[in-house]
């Protein structure tokens, strides 16, 4: 997958509605907002939506219809699964920071996504670094 940026997202429009409505969530939720103001729950949203639109609009996935889960797919045989798409500033999977974050999803009873996207967020670029299997 080639890397990317904001400017390539086609529809600007339902993605600025989709990252304020999930922003408006987070905020509005007390145990999501973990004391973060708006504008950093927007920008940290902002940065992981441009991502899921991206793929979206790759045409190999749909927004997924449960809260706080990103993506879905069909599979050939008719099941679906559900993905985390996520887009930090680090240089591979092993960072500290992400294997916290898979082994949150991974034992979350809540969670119900098979696989993580985890895309490199820099100087506004996107690059895809891994697709990880996390259940």
């Amino acid at each position: 997958m080639k890397s990317f940026t904001q400017d390539d997202i086609k529809d600007k429009e339902l993605l600025e509605k989709l990252i304020n409505e999930e922003a408006d969530r987070i905020y509005k939720s007390e145990t999501a907002r973990h004391n973060r103001s708006y504008d950093n729950i927007y920008s940290t949203v902002k940065q992981g939506k441009i991502a899921e639109m991206y793929l979206v609009e790759s045409g190999r996935f749909k927004f997924a219809d449960l809260k706080w889960h990103d993506l879905v797919s069909a599979n050939l045989d008719g099941t679906i699964e559900y993905s985390e798409v996520k887009a930090y500033d680090v240089d591979d999977w092993n960072s500290p920071y992400v294997q916290r974050d898979i082994a949150r999803y991974r034992s979350e009873k809540w969670c119900k996504s098979t696989w993580y996207y985890l895309f490199q967020y820099r100087n506004a670029t996107y690059k895809l670094l891994a697709v990880l299997r996390i259940k």
